[in-house]
């Protein structure tokens, strides 16, 4: 508990504590509208083996920040579908999440194509595809073959907002 009054107290200092819940437990019945109601939802876990709350966030249309301490920051686009930054670097992490407050554009976009990002690769539908999908990938381009996913960088996020290029592909996986 002295962690969270930590907290409220710098919330406070910073002129924030008006924006900014701090909550427990969240019954299931509400956690949908809590993620909505958030401006940016934010997991800096510094050990995330993939990161559900974030993709939960992500299907209600919250725009989100991962951490990169797991799997879920390599299966989403950078500046399309979510922001990812370290969680053992503030400065970065607060940028990212700056990012999603300053503009509002950015917000927009993830939020749209962060639900649907989640909402068509993260359900049980979704998954069950994916599965469904795997010998057809195989027989049309190798066991060796893996997914490319093409996304912006962050040298290149405002070109990524005009012209999201959100196009994955299957190549030959590199050979050993």
């Amino acid at each position: 508990m002295r962690q969270i009054e930590d907290l409220r107290r710098l919330a406070g200092e910073l002129g924030i504590a008006d924006r900014v819940l701090f909550r427990d437990y969240i019954p299931d019945e509400f956690l949908a509208d809590t993620y909505r109601s958030a401006d940016v939802f934010a997991l800096s876990s510094r050990y995330e083996p993939f990161g559900m709350t974030a993709v939960e966030a992500m299907a209600c249309g919250t725009p989100t920040v991962i951490t990169t301490e797991g799997g879920l920051w390599e299966m989403v686009a950078w500046g399309l579908e979510a922001l990812y930054a370290n969680p053992l670097d503030p400065e970065a992490f607060g940028h990212a999440m700056a990012t999603v407050l300053l503009y509002p554009r950015v917000a927009s976009q993830l939020s749209r194509f962060g639900s649907h990002r989640a909402r068509s690769s993260f359900t049980w539908n979704g998954i069950a595809q994916q599965l469904v999908n795997i010998p057809n990938l195989v027989e049309r381009h190798g066991a060796g073959a893996e997914l490319v996913r093409a996304s912006g960088s962050r040298s290149d996020l405002p070109d990524a907002i005009e012209n999201p290029e959100h196009d994955i592909e299957w190549v030959p996986a590199a050979s050993s």
